[in-house]
């Protein structure tokens, strides 16, 4: 687990600071502030995965969704009201940006659907925890295809690869 961990470590090291050239303060400022969050929302994801297995050992999948996926909409209502209330209702008059917004909902609703599935089924949610962090793989090529982030792509990858072998051996039996 230790030499996963330390693999991980470098394949996100070599990410972040392989992927941006910092000559401002700010810039700086910025890498730091995205990845003190990218950090905080690991922590947090990992405590409640292993929190929801624990949940639907004691529940039904429908019931935990119920409360599991209907707390994470309840969150980013309050998130979205707390941070942007004026720039919320300037969305809401947007109807492609609605639709856009609403189409990613659906599928990270129906990626958590399968997450808590896998769950379920394979006992295990540190396995599923690795083998759902492929979405990073994924990610990167979808943003090279769809956003033309094209820059960097090879060190991109690479980082994307180490951070799966990384997950990889830390969970190897």
């Amino acid at each position: 687990q230790y030499i996963g961990a330390v693999v991980l470590l470098v394949a996100i090291s070599y990410g972040v600071l392989a992927t941006h050239v910092v000559r401002k303060k700010i810039v700086l400022k910025n890498v730091k502030l995205g990845l003190l969050y990218a950090v905080l929302a690991a922590v947090t994801f990992a405590i409640a995965a292993v929190n929801e297995k624990s949940l639907l050992g004691h529940m039904s999948i429908g019931s935990y969704s119920v409360y599991g996926i209907g707390g994470q909409f309840i969150m980013s209502v309050i998130a979205a009201l707390i941070i942007q209330p004026k720039q919320l209702k300037l969305i809401m008059k947007n109807k492609r940006v609605v639709s856009w917004a609403l189409s990613a909902g659906v599928l990270r609703g129906f990626g958590g659907a399968c997450f808590i599935f896998a769950e379920v089924r394979s006992n295990n949610v540190g396995l599923v925890t690795v083998i759902s962090n492929f979405k990073i793989i994924v990610v990167v090529f979808l943003g090279w295809w769809l956003l033309h982030e094209r820059k960097f792509i090879l060190r991109k990858v690479t980082s994307a690869t180490l951070a799966i072998i990384g997950l990889s051996v830390m969970f190897w039996p």
